[in-house]
């Protein structure tokens, strides 16, 4: 068992900021007191040597004004002198460790400039009637990602292209952009690089995913598959994607272990099991980086939401105040860093802190960005960890007012922002996420809250992980690649590779891995046989197919004779009733306060559908059977419909294509997926069970890792 060190006492855990300076001084002495546990690795040269990188260039590449800066040569090598001296300067020297050149720019930073690097706004991209580049932090200041540079000296956005729904960008007009911002920053007095990052954007009907990436099973579809090559496979590709529009950094994977089955974020986890999970972090993290961060790197990947955002209290999520605790009934607290421990030794130098706050294990009960205890007390000092700390979306907002979400501030709501500033960074936090006021560091600098050097600590944390990504030689992409990378046939077949093996079968006929019964002695799947399946006796087998997820409401039909089937318009006139369902919705906007695991409460349409197509056939006489497909990111309690339906199979969001090459087993292809979540049998089971501990519910409705196939 690790040991964690305490190091605040009950009165630090409940100090608030109001005495002003020398209280703030004390508070943070017990740590200055402290013996150094945390030791920094020091970063080789990421060149070989005498090896010339390549030097990017903007030549050709609009910007408001002016062009890149001049090459310099060197006992025979080439340089950027991107501070206009005609010297080389220790951090334009790409011989030199990032450690070594990384000292020389704080050096030489302005306080302003140092500010600029503390926090990673979110920035929007699109294209206007006239064609036009708007970018903007919000709808109301277009322009503003122009003056995040120029003026604000900000260095880290979120991207977010359209929206979050998407626009009409093409790659090549992204990675115009990039290139477009990467030439002013060129531009500026040191010449630092901008580093474009982004949510998850590849899973397949996504609400950020773009037309240019390809489309995958989400995070919990991969965990399906049972192997970590499938999670490497979709990182190599997703990350090449990615730098090809000069995306350099993913805040992903989400590396939570989701214990609980009623937390609404588990779409974006792998699978309910702290050493699965953490061989998919592993395979996530070289995918994406390789096997060491360096320029060869697609893209820097940032793990979340340390130390395991799967136990909120209740199953509900810290972005809500009924979410707010992290609780640890079943004592998993270090279980729940086992996969963070797996990333960052394959190479993760970023991670992101969540909301939540832990609940009586010993450490200060504040948000985790906030909380010493977790930030540096366990992430350096026990888990020795060598990147840079991320604060999760707007930690700094007044909780009353503002944004989508209520809580993000959790445990220091009465604190000014300018002391959330001084509180998070102490605790270890190096950057603000979501905040594009770089003034409020300054501010908290100024009230004396803040030391200089603790913003030096943070602004060289963050450029020796980025100096290692070779930005400072060659920030661009190349805008004329993207038919070589994007939707190229390799991709389009790993891609339909992992849906089928995502696609998991628990009920065919009377074969089932449930606790209910069958009434049946048949398996009914797959559906490619005249004389097994032709049970209207027509000479064909016709298929009603309702709910396509593909585009356009009839995309599922319209593939059905590609089968040798035929698409009917009702149930009573099919052989099969195939329904597409969702699990649960639930009271938000992205799905995340938790109120149900039920149909009838949260799916009341999809049960409808199953209910109206059994009356149909049952009414008819029909012998056509019903085969529930459900995406299921959200563990459906199948009591309600699974002995109204003849198979059940639960995918992760897929194509029409996947689920009907399965249905009819075309070119051999057989459902191979495991459940990577156990489905509980009740909401009385689902409320009973640890929020901390795995696969725990009382007689599940079907266990983790459950899956059929079908029979030769």
């Amino acid at each position: 068992m690790r040991k964690i060190r305490i190091l605040f006492s009950v009165a630090a855990a409940i100090f608030t900021f109001a005495c002003g300076d020398d209280i703030t001084k004390k508070y943070y002495q017990a740590e200055n007191e402290e013996a150094a546990v945390y030791q920094e690795i020091a970063f080789e040269p990421v060149y070989p040597e005498g090896t010339q990188p390549a030097l990017g260039s903007p030549t050709g590449i609009s910007s408001p004004s002016g062009e890149g800066k001049a090459i310099i040569s060197d006992d025979g090598l080439q340089f950027k002198d991107l501070n206009g001296n005609g010297d080389v300067d220790p951090y334009e020297d790409w011989r030199l460790s990032p450690d070594e050149r990384a000292d020389d720019l704080v050096s030489q930073m302005t306080l302003e400039e140092k500010a600029g690097l503390l926090v990673h706004s979110t920035m929007t991209f699109s294209i206007n009637a006239e064609h036009n580049y708007e970018v903007y932090d919000n709808p109301d200041n277009i322009d503003d990602g122009w003056s995040q540079i120029t003026e604000k000296q900000i260095r880290f956005s979120l991207t977010r292209v359209g929206g979050f729904f998407g626009s009409a960008v093409t790659a090549e007009q992204l990675a115009h952009f990039t290139n477009s911002m990467q030439k002013l920053c060129e531009q500026s007095r040191l010449g630092i690089p901008y580093l474009f990052s982004e949510d998850p954007a590849h899973q397949y009907g996504g609400y950020v995913s773009s037309g240019y990436y390809s489309a995958w099973p989400n995070s919990l579809g991969l965990g399906a598959t049972g192997d970590p090559e499938n999670t490497l496979t979709f990182a190599r590709i997703a990350s090449r994607e990615m730098r090809g529009v000069g995306i350099r950094m993913s805040l992903h994977p989400q590396i939570d272990t989701p214990t609980d089955p009623r937390w609404g974020r588990q779409t974006g986890c792998f699978v309910e099991g702290f050493e699965k999970t953490a061989q998919h972090a592993e395979a996530y993290v070289r995918g994406f980086q390789g096997e060491t961060l360096s320029p060869d790197s697609n893209v820097l990947v940032c793990v979340k939401h340390f130390p395991g955002g799967g136990s909120c209290q209740g199953g509900n999520d810290a972005h809500y105040p009924q979410g707010k605790w992290a609780v640890y009934p079943g004592n998993k607290f270090e279980d729940h860093l086992v996969p963070f421990e797996r990333a960052f030794k394959s190479g993760a130098l970023c991670t992101m802190p969540y909301f939540s706050m832990p609940k009586n294990i010993g450490f200060e009960e504040v948000g985790m960005a906030f909380n010493w205890d977790i930030t540096t007390g366990v992430l350096r000092d026990e888990m020795q960890f060598q990147g840079f700390v991320l604060s999760d979306w707007e930690i700094l907002r007044d909780s009353q007012t503002g944004g989508i979400f209520p809580t993000t501030c959790n445990g220091v709501e009465t604190l000014t922002v300018t002391e959330k500033v001084a509180k998070a960074m102490h605790a270890g936090t190096d950057q603000f996420g979501g905040w594009s006021n770089p003034g409020d560091i300054l501010a908290a600098l100024d009230e004396g809250l803040i030391s200089e050097e603790d913003m030096n600590r943070s602004v060289r944390r963050i450029l020796r992980v980025t100096m290692r990504m070779g930005l400072f030689e060659n920030p661009y992409t190349d805008e004329s690649a993207s038919a070589a990378i994007f939707h190229t046939d390799e991709t389009k077949a790993a891609v339909l590779d992992i849906m089928h093996k995502s696609i998991v079968l628990l009920k065919n006929g009377a074969v089932t891995e449930s606790i209910f019964g069958s009434s049946t002695s048949e398996d009914w799947l797959p559906m490619n046989s005249i004389a097994d399946d032709d049970f209207n006796g027509n000479g064909t087998i016709d298929v009603y197919y309702d709910g396509s997820v593909d585009t356009g409401s009839t995309a599922g039909n319209d593939l059905i004779s590609n089968y040798g089937a035929s698409p009917v318009s009702s149930p009573e006139l099919a052989d099969y009733v195939v329904i597409r369902a969702n699990s649960p919705s639930q009271g938000d906007i992205l799905g995340y306060v938790f109120s149900t695991l039920l149909l009838s409460v949260g799916g009341q349409g999809d049960l409808q559908k199953i209910q109206n197509a059994r009356t149909a056939i049952d009414a008819a006489g029909s012998d056509a059977k019903i085969v529930v497909v459900m995406n299921n990111g959200r563990p459906t309690i199948p009591t309600e419909f699974i002995n109204d339906i003849d198979c059940y199979l639960v995918e992760y969001s897929v194509s029409d294509e996947a689920v009907l090459d399965i249905l009819f087993s075309s070119d051999g292809v057989k459902p191979t997926g495991r459940l990577p979540l156990e489905i509980p049998s009740s909401m009385d089971a689902a409320n009973a069970q640890f929020e901390d501990t795995p696969a725990d519910s009382y007689e599940p409705s079907y266990t983790l890792y459950s899956g059929l196939t079908y029979s030769d």
